[in-house]
């Protein structure tokens, strides 16, 4: 089985280290929705990522004196469509895979139907565990 990786930012401080740790993806398609060079640059310095710009899509609300409305399910939705493998995960530039062993012995092991994936974020700069299954 293959694995695509999702990802979509504005974001640069953590984005390595999220990029670091899907190394062993087949691919990571990456969706920048702003800072768009910073992204970039990032992006380069890895093999496995596939780099695209997308801009969200914005409404305007008269009872809200113009204020944007930004649909994030676009910019997702437009990384999954890019997306060219038999799975795919999907992560925030702020979080990390802590064991991608785990998740390459769950690829190679047929008929899997469920799995546990152990999961760090970063919230206000300390390290919490998130249990998936």
């Amino acid at each position: 089985m293959t694995l695509s990786v999702c990802i979509i930012t504005n974001q640069t401080a953590t984005l390595r280290r999220a990029l670091n740790s899907v190394k062993f993806a087949d691919e990571v398609i990456l969706v920048a929705t702003g800072n768009y060079g910073a992204v970039r640059a990032i992006a380069s310095e890895f093999d496995n990522v596939r780099y695209f710009r997308k801009s969200f899509n914005k409404h305007f609300i008269k009872n809200w004196k113009l204020k944007k409305i930004f649909l994030f399910p676009d910019a997702r939705n437009y990384s999954l469509d890019r997306a060219t493998m038999d799975w795919i995960l999907i992560l925030d530039s702020d979080e990390w895979i802590d064991n991608p062993e785990q998740i390459k012995k769950l690829m190679s092991t047929p008929d899997i139907i469920a799995w546990r994936l152990d999961q760090i974020s970063l919230i206000n700069k300390a390290e919490i565990a998130i249990s998936q299954t």
